[in-house]
């Protein structure tokens, strides 16, 4: 693989919602401000304790998940239409409507999966970050312009290729 003999930066990016239908239900989060940011990586997504006697670690263990946590911004152009907005990937509507969750066809909760990529600088490789079974929460800003504000758990798996 690869290097990059550049410095990837925020044009580079994409964000890409989806659904676990057959034939996925995708959309792109339109105007994607470039802050994509995710949080609480670590091999095996354990969290990690010691034990101790008498002041000596004797032990240390992988216990419970660490989830992954993110979020981004887009510039607002809609809420919701039936050739799908990002917001329409949070709220299951619009062209999302008859989706289903990737947790699975019988979920209780709805949850999509998260594809960030970051395209190839300089001849290097472009990178890829799955997050499957990401719960989605949407805020609504009016200003200048208006802008949508995704944060997301991830309950899934990370995938980094």
């Amino acid at each position: 693989m690869a290097l990059n003999t550049g410095v990837n930066n925020f044009t580079d990016g994409s964000i890409v919602l989806k659904d676990a239908t057959g034939t996925p239900i995708t959309v792109t989060a339109q105007y994607s401000n470039g802050d994509f940011a995710a949080a609480g990586f670590q091999n095996g997504q354990r969290e990690i304790t010691h034990y101790e006697a008498r002041g000596v670690i004797t032990s240390i263990r992988k216990t419970t998940v660490k989830l992954i946590s993110g979020s981004f911004t887009c510039q607002m152009t809609g809420l919701t239409n039936a050739t799908a907005f990002a917001a329409d990937a949070v709220m299951k509507t619009g062209a999302f409507a008859a989706g289903v969750s990737t947790i699975s066809a019988n979920a209780e909760v709805w949850a999509v999966t998260i594809v960030w990529s970051e395209a190839t600088v300089n001849g290097g490789t472009a990178a890829t970050m799955t997050l499957t079974n990401c719960v989605v929460t949407m805020d609504v800003s009016e200003g200048d312009p208006n802008s949508l504000s995704f944060s997301f758990t991830c309950y899934g798996t990370a995938t980094l290729a």
